[in-house]
């Protein structure tokens, strides 16, 4: 047991070191941001309480219940923006996200205009009506943040289509979500933006396009989740591909290393491990945590053309794992998806933006 909580608490301070290497590897940022930078002060570098303007902007955001998507949910209220916030249990959630918002941290945002709406990411049919419900209503969609997510299963589990559960989570249902609204973001008045949760852990990740959901390799809780994570970095590079020249930019971020709910399936959840990892692994908290999603929902570098499909790291470009700058592998990725949800029975708009290869920063 000693020597397995070991070889544990060294696998998350492994996801620490390749933060600290992402770090250094980012490009130069505007002065004011870095790795402490927090949500509130890049909200306020771009305009500040209600910068959004009188026309009713939306931003939607998956697992804006909790932790960095809770922060990050509360700076772009108060930059303004209409917020609708997916998750799990809107009912259960609703009185605490409300409370966190208006009244308490840092900063309160009394006049936030906020709604909650269910959407459970392991069960793809959820997806669906959340989309549906979405879509029924007659506006723009300014900002979509891709940020729920689960991390480092001990177990190898299973979703309904038999889709490997945190693949599933992270990437298959962002996926499907994207693309039921992919014609709304791609030919409304305004522009959009994409922002998918990625994080330094792709670069421990491997895809397999004929095995990605560990029926023949051998399950590993990290090596599963760098997949998802490369994943999600690899979306964001095919949306830039498919959506260049429709108004629709995307990028991908690190947030860091944040004690969130998102640690809850792991060792670190409690005991020795928790205790290490506030300790010594995390590096950041979470209004820094949420910064760089915030970044790339306001800075307007980020819907610049050069920056498409870029990945983020402390509010800067940061240089992906060759993995991660795979044209070949994003291709793959993206159709052995499209390919497996229409097997499981969810059927894919016909929608195609006319694309062109984007080229990105990072």
């Amino acid at each position: 047991k000693v020597q397995q909580m070991s070889s544990r608490v060294l696998s998350l301070l492994g996801v620490v070191s390749m933060g600290v290497l992402s770090s250094s590897m980012a490009t130069s940022a505007a002065p004011r941001f870095g790795r402490k930078t927090t949500a509130l002060e890049v909200a306020d570098a771009f305009g500040g309480r209600g910068s959004a303007g009188a026309a009713a902007k939306t931003a939607i955001v998956t697992g804006g219940a909790s932790g960095i998507g809770l922060e990050t949910c509360k700076a772009l209220s108060y930059a303004g923006y209409r917020v609708i916030i997916g998750s799990r249990n809107p009912e259960e959630y609703r009185a605490r996200c409300e409370k966190e918002i208006r009244e308490s941290g840092p900063y309160v945002v009394p006049e936030a205009v906020l709604e909650h709406r269910y959407i459970d990411l392991e069960k793809l049919h959820t997806v669906k009506a959340f989309c549906e419900d979405i879509l029924s209503e007659d506006s723009d969609i300014d900002l979509l943040c891709l940020n729920a997510g689960i991390m480092a299963l001990n177990d190898r589990e299973t979703t309904a289509e038999g889709f490997e559960k945190q693949l599933a989570v992270n990437h298959f249902a962002h996926h499907y979500l994207y693309r039921l609204l992919e014609e709304r973001l791609c030919t409304q008045k305004s522009p959009s933006r994409v922002v998918s949760l990625a994080s330094t852990a792709h670069t421990f990740g491997q895809i397999d396009v004929d095995d990605l959901h560990y029926e023949r390799r051998k399950y590993t809780p990290w090596g599963a989740y760098g997949q998802s994570k490369l994943a999600n970095l690899l979306f964001a590079k095919s949306v830039a591909d498919r959506t260049a020249d429709t108004g629709v930019s995307a990028v991908s971020v690190h947030p860091g290393v944040i004690k969130t709910p998102l640690w809850r399936h792991t060792p670190a959840a409690a005991g020795v491990g928790g205790f290490l990892l506030s300790l010594v692994a995390t590096d950041k908290t979470i209004p820094q945590g949420a910064s760089t999603s915030v970044y790339a929902c306001l800075a307007p570098e980020c819907a610049r053309d050069d920056y498409a499909g870029t990945y983020l790291s402390d509010c800067a470009p940061a240089v992906p794992s060759v993995s991660g700058r795979d044209a070949v592998l994003r291709d793959a990725l993206w159709h052995a998806t499209e390919e497996q949800l229409a097997k499981a029975g969810y059927e894919l708009p016909t929608f195609a933006p006319t694309a062109r290869t984007a080229t990105s920063v990072m």
